[in-house]
């Protein structure tokens, strides 16, 4: 019978700028930025897991511990970059 691997994360709160025209940057201390064009660009975390010996991955889920929230005063979030041309 196969015998799980698990692993926590926790997050610090995330902070909201927003620049003179409108546009919010949502920040999470210890995450990198998902920047792809056209999409907005949010906050995310690699987790790396090693596995023991001779173990296999048959699946990954990862669940939330808390209810999503609407962070308030949020604009449209800042956008990915362009391609280049």
């Amino acid at each position: 019978m196969p015998r799980p691997l698990t692993a926590a994360c926790q997050f610090a709160a995330p902070e909201l700028t927003t620049d003179a025209a409108g546009v919010t940057r949502v920040t999470v201390s210890g995450c990198s930025h998902w920047v792809r064009s056209g999409q907005p660009t949010l906050p995310f975390r690699t987790l790396r897991l090693a596995l023991p010996p001779g173990f296999t991955a048959t699946g990954v889920v990862a669940r939330a511990t808390s209810p999503a929230v609407t962070l308030p005063g949020a604009g449209p979030l800042a956008p990915g970059r362009a391609p280049a041309a």
